[in-house]
C-alpha cells in the first residue's frame, strides 16, 4: 500500500508522531546509597556511608520543578519531557531537578524519573538557566544516557512507520518542539547546544554540602588520596558478596587479577591522624574536621 510522504509540523507532539516514550523497567535506585569517592575542597577525598541515612529532606534543594520554576533561578538542571495534568486534559511539559555538583547527587535523570512518579518520558537532557536584569537565557541539550538512546531509536522507527521525511533528525524535531515550552515557561532567549553542561558545575564537595549529608544521617569518611578512598569504596560494595569468612585480598587477587598494585592492601578507614577506634574516628569527623 502506498503512503503519502509527509513532513512533521514544527510543534507536532511526540504522540502524534507515534512515539510512545520511554519507561524504566528496573527498580528505583536506593536514593541513600552513593557509591562514589568525592573530591573535596580540602583537598581530600570523602566516601559518604549511607548505612544510617534517614532524612533526605536535609539535603540541598533537589526537588522536581516545573519549567516555570526552573527558569526562575539561575543554575544547571537535569530535565525530562513528560505529560502533566492540566486544565482540559494532559499536556506536555518539562520537569527538572537542580544539580549542585558535577556528580549530580540526587538529580540524575533516573532520580528525577522516580521523584515525579515514574512517568512516560519523551525526551531528556540538561539545561543551564542564566537570569539577567532584563532577560532569561536558557541553553539546553539532549544529553541523557538513561533515556535518549532508546527515544532516538523510537523516533527513527516512527519515521519509517509513518513515512515522515527523514530530513528532520531527532535533534531537529525536539529542538522545534521544546523551544516553545521553554519560552512559555518564561525564557526570553532559548538556545540548543551539543555541549555537556554538568562539567561546568563544581567538581568538589564543599564543607557545607558534606555537612548537609551528615545531618541527613550519612557518615563521611575522609582519605588523603583517591586510591585509598576507592579501595574503601570497593570494600563497602563487595563485603556483602564475599562474606566475613573470605579474605578481602584473596578475593581481589582472584576476581580482579589486573588490578593495579596500589589497590592490593587492606582498606583504610581514616587517614591523616593518630590511630583511633572506629567510634572515635566517626566522632572526630562529626566534630568539624571537614
Amino acid at each position: 500500500m502506498n503512503r503519502t510522504l509527509r513532513s512533521t509540523k514544527k510543534n507536532e507532539s511526540p504522540n502524534a508522531l507515534g512515539i510512545k516514550g520511554r519507561e524504566l523497567t528496573s527498580g528505583p535506585v536506593h536514593r541513600f546509597r552513593i557509591p562514589h569517592c568525592f573530591a573535596t575542597d580540602g583537598p581530600r577525598y570523602v566516601y559518604l556511608d549511607h548505612t544510617h541515612a534517614h532524612n533526605l529532606s536535609m539535603l540541598p534543594k533537589q526537588i522536581a520543578m516545573s519549567v516555570a520554576d526552573i527558569v526562575r533561578e539561575s543554575g544547571i538542571y537535569t530535565w525530562i519531557l513528560t505529560k502533566v495534568a492540566g486544565v482540559g486534559g494532559d499536556r506536555f511539559d518539562i520537569v527538572g531537578s537542580k544539580a549542585f555538583t558535577e556528580y549530580e547527587i540526587g538529580s540524575k535523570h533516573r532520580d528525577l524519573y522516580y521523584d515525579v512518579g515514574q512517568p512516560i518520558v519523551y525526551a531528556a537532557g540538561e539545561v543551564q538557566v542564566t537570569r539577567k536584569p532584563y532577560e532569561v537565557e536558557v541553553v539546553f541539550n539532549l544529553e541523557s544516557g538513561t533515556f535518549m538512546k532508546d527515544i532516538v531509536k523510537e523516533y527513527t522507527s516512527a519515521q519509517a512507520a509513518q513515512a515522515i521525511e527523514i530530513a528532520k533528525t531527532p535533534t531537529e524535531y525536539y529542538k522545534g518542539f521544546l523551544e516553545p515550552l521553554w519560552a512559555n515557561g518564561g525564557a526570553t532567549i532559548v538556545r540548543y547546544t551539543e555541549e555537556t553542561l554538568m562539567p561546568k558545575l563544581p567538581k568538589t564537595l564543599t564543607k557545607s554540602t558534606i555537612e548537609a549529608y551528615r545531618k541527613a544521617g550519612y557518615t563521611p569518611y575522609q582519605f588523603a588520596s583517591s586510591v585509598e578512598c576507592d579501595l574503601y569504596k570497593m570494600w563497602q560494595l563487595l563485603k556483602d558478596r564475599i562474606g566475613d569468612s573470605r579474605d578481602f585480598l584473596t578475593y581481589l587477587n582472584e576476581e580482579f587479577p589486573t588490578l593495579p598494585e596500589q589497590y592490593r592492601k587492606m582498606p583504610p578507614v581514616y587517614t591523616g591522624g593518630k590511630r583511633r577506634t572506629r567510634r572515635k574516628k566517626v566522632k572526630r569527623l562529626r566534630g568539624g574536621d571537614m
